[in-house]
């Protein structure tokens, strides 16, 4: 395809890195094979040339697995190709893609960089700066390495977490902790037991093992999904990692859902699986840094005001002479004719002059008012009755209205309760009602009988008592 025939295609691609405000980037080793790291599983890869250097019986993907610690030759070709990559990576720079992500972020329009890489060449940068070990919690750095990198190492005893040091792994055995070292030794000079020393590894993550920024990660992943990006750019990866395949899908169905979303692939391959079908705005195959070319963003550190250059057919080519592709799949729906300049489809005609008649009878024509509709009584049916078991939904019962009663019916109602005999009081009710003191409750007087032991000539005395009182007068004192 040629230049012209791709505008369309090449438009979308360089309003998308040029405008949208919140880019979500998925990278692969595909951004630093133009730097000079190979990426793992293509013909001439890391795999397959770590096979033939260490003589492996099976692919050098077993270096990379957690295995390699439980087998004393598979730890001295894993320590020398660490060692390898770390002095690589040391001497390469960004490449313009790098570059690309890092204005990006220096613009405040890169949401997130999720890298599977472990060279370090983005986070050299320090728009792209990232932070080791990741918070569980926000805030959280630019970019988040999924796989670790080759720029710090840990003790796989204390988790003492140092720069990665490539001379303490030209041994074929595990270096010592240099943390576990002195404790040990200060503990086996007061007297204490000693505890054992630890050995350092690099900070990647290998198959089958845990990756300790796991549930950082996760909730990383959760907070961009939730915040909706307007942009993905899956680039350089053949998704072979299921958790890397879930968040794609997720932030594709996410962002294609909004109106200006769009969704990219860039790839010198198609992305494998059906779930992938319907996914993409745009896929390129190509090179990325042809891309940073075609986007023409400036370094991360030039302040410098921006200026977008128009590129020819001929500039478009790569170094073979032929053009890149830029493919976009169609969405599914239904064709549309298209009106071309200065054409008007058959349809666009009509109902531009049906428009013009509902305009001049608007206009001439007086509004109506609406008829009022009666409303018709409604049927009752077994929905508007209450359920047996139907849950209380409300505060209060509604009850019927109590008939007003007269006065007459008033007066016949006293009259019968009046005629009703009355009802027996319960023996608690009757204990209450009864008299205090039972001794005295007859009326009476008794003229007591004189004695000198109650009647004084000082005090006032009453001419009668109660019933009963002169006996508790005459009682002798205890």
């Amino acid at each position: 395809l040629s230049y012209t025939e791709q505008q369309a295609q090449i438009d979308l691609l360089t309003k998308t890195l040029r405008r949208h405000r919140k880019i979500v980037v998925i990278a692969g080793a595909g951004i630093s094979t133009s730097a000079g790291i190979p990426d793992f599983r293509s013909t001439d890869g890391l795999f397959k040339s770590l096979q033939k250097k260490h003589n492996l019986k099976a692919s050098g993907k077993l270096l990379f697995d957690a295995a390699v610690y439980q087998d004393e030759a598979l730890t001295a070709s894993f320590q020398d190709m660490v060692r390898s990559l770390s002095e690589e990576a040391a001497k390469t720079s960004p490449t313009a893609f790098h570059h690309m992500l890092a204005r990006l972020s220096q613009e405040n329009r890169l949401t997130r960089l999720y890298t599977q890489n472990i060279d370090g060449i983005e986070t050299s940068m320090p728009p792209l700066a990232t932070q080791i070990p990741l918070n569980v919690k926000a805030p959280w750095p630019r970019t988040i390495q999924l796989h670790g990198s080759l720029e710090k190492m840990v003790c796989q005893k204390c988790r003492h977490l140092g720069d990665f040091d490539g001379a303490m792994f030209d041994r074929p055995d595990a270096p010592e902790c240099p943390e576990c070292a002195r404790n040990n030794q200060f503990r086996v000079e007061t007297g204490q037991r000693s505890h054992g020393i630890g050995k350092m590894r690099p900070r990647i993550v290998l198959y089958n093992e845990h990756n300790p920024d796991e549930e950082a990660i996760t909730s990383v992943m959760n907070a961009d999904v939730r915040s909706r990006p307007d942009a993905l750019i899956v680039v350089g990866t053949s998704l072979k990692i299921p958790g890397v395949r879930r968040l794609v899908k997720s932030l594709c169905s996410v962002i294609r859902s909004r109106r200006n979303g769009v969704t990219m692939w860039i790839n010198n391959e198609p992305p494998a699986g059906k779930e992938f079908e319907d996914c993409w705005d745009l896929m390129v195959k190509g090179d990325c840094e042809e891309v940073a070319r075609l986007a023409a963003l400036k370094r991360w550190d030039d302040h410098s005001e921006n200026v977008f250059d128009e590129y020819a057919e001929e500039e478009a080519k790569d170094s073979n002479g032929f053009p890149h592709a830029f493919i976009q799949p169609r969405r599914r729906g239904f064709p549309v004719a298209k009106e071309g300049p200065g054409q008007i489809s058959v349809q666009s005609r009509q109902s531009r002059a049906q428009l013009q008649d509902v305009l001049k009878a608007s206009k001439t024509a007086e509004p109506k008012k609406p008829a009022a509709k009666k409303s018709a009584p409604r049927k009752k049916t077994k929905k508007d009755e209450p359920a047996k078991n139907s849950r209380i939904t409300t505060f209060s019962k509604v009850t019927k209205a109590q008939k007003v009663a007269t006065d007459t019916e008033k007066a016949v109602k006293l009259e019968k309760e009046e005629n009703k005999p009355m009802h027996p009081l319960p023996p608690g009710a009757a204990r209450n009602n009864g008299p205090m003191f039972p001794q005295l409750a007859e009326k009476g007087e008794e003229t007591p009988q004189r004695s000198s032991r109650w009647r004084q000539p000082d005090t006032i005395s009453p001419k009668s008592v109660p019933n009963g009182m002169s006996q508790l007068l005459n009682q002798p004192a205890a």
